[in-house]
């Protein structure tokens, strides 16, 4: 339960709250569970949430206004797990009968599958982290206007230890007003592009594109957004036994690439609360809470 509280938490970006000092080991361990062929099929997952929760909660209305403003928001992205992404199809390595069964990915159940072989040997097949939902947070700065154009900033940085580095993030963000250029439209239109990187020491190396048409209904307190957009996502894992001199080295693209939004959000003077929930190959849902205009 620790060690799978330890890597929770540095996808998350909140191991200086959870983490034990063996978080280094802990972390590598989840992700070097298989080193062979395996390995793509019980990471696919990881990188699937990974790509979904990096892209969202850009935008919670598509209203830019003109002049200065700073806005600084506290975003919480979630990812459910679905059964299809609990298990893989898994071949055993240098066993004989090469046999091919459904074993756990990374999210799927903790408990080792095990597979009978020539001369009463057994192959194991290792357990997942056995979770139903993967959160990350995600600060954000956003600062306008310049030409109708917004800029967002993300950014986080936390040393856990030696061994394992920094679990970093950095996101930088563009979205320009569109419905300017049209009188009278019943809506709000912007056009936005966000990339984004997310890092655990040299582990786990993630990068993000999103580019999305926004739209929104607001009143004084109330707003209706939704969007939909396309995006990319390319996650890299690395690790390598000590003693070893060859190990983990594979690089997966998210599941998604079209992404369509709808969500809501209140503006009371100048605190603001939204929700969203994204549709895609792997959905998402986001909960922020904003200071600014």
């Amino acid at each position: 339960m620790l060690r799978r509280l330890s890597f929770l938490a540095a996808l998350g970006g909140l191991m200086v709250v959870l983490t034990p000092p063996a978080s280094a080991q802990n972390v590598e361990d989840v992700i070097g569970r298989y080193t062979g062929a395996n390995a793509d099929g019980y990471l696919q997952p990881l990188a699937d949430v990974l790509g979904a929760a990096l892209g969202s909660g850009w935008a919670r209305s598509a209203d830019i206004q003109p002049g200065f403003h700073l806005r600084l928001s506290a975003i919480a992205a979630g990812t459910p797990i679905s059964d299809d992404a609990r298990m893989f199809r898994a071949t055993t390595e240098g066993f004989n009968p090469t046999t091919t069964i459904d074993a756990p990915t990374i999210f799927g159940s903790a408990q080792t599958v095990a597979v009978s072989g020539a001369g009463g040997t057994t192959y194991r097949f290792p357990g997942g982290l056995e979770t139903d939902y993967m959160g990350t947070f995600i600060p954000q700065l956003t600062v306008g206007t310049i030409a109708g154009t917004e800029a967002m900033v993300r950014w986080f940085s936390i040393d856990v230890d030696d061994e394992l580095g920094s679990v970093s993030q950095l996101g930088l963000g563009l979205r320009h007003d569109v419905d300017q250029y049209f009188n009278d439209l019943p809506v709000e239109l912007a056009l936005g592009g966000y990339w984004q990187s997310f890092d655990i020491g040299d582990v786990v190396q993630a990068t993000t594109f999103t580019g999305m048409v926004h739209g929104s209904w607001s009143t004084n307190v109330l707003t209706l957004f939704g969007g939909i957009g396309y995006e990319t996502a390319s996650v890299d894992f690395f690790y390598t036994p000590e003693g070893a001199t060859t190990g983990l080295d594979v690089a997966l693209d998210g599941a998604n690439s079209m992404r369509g939004t709808i969500g809501a959000g209140l503006q009371l003077w100048l605190l603001g609360v939204f929700a969203d929930y994204t549709v895609a190959s792997q959905s998402a849902f986001t909960l922020g809470v904003e200071i600014g205009r």
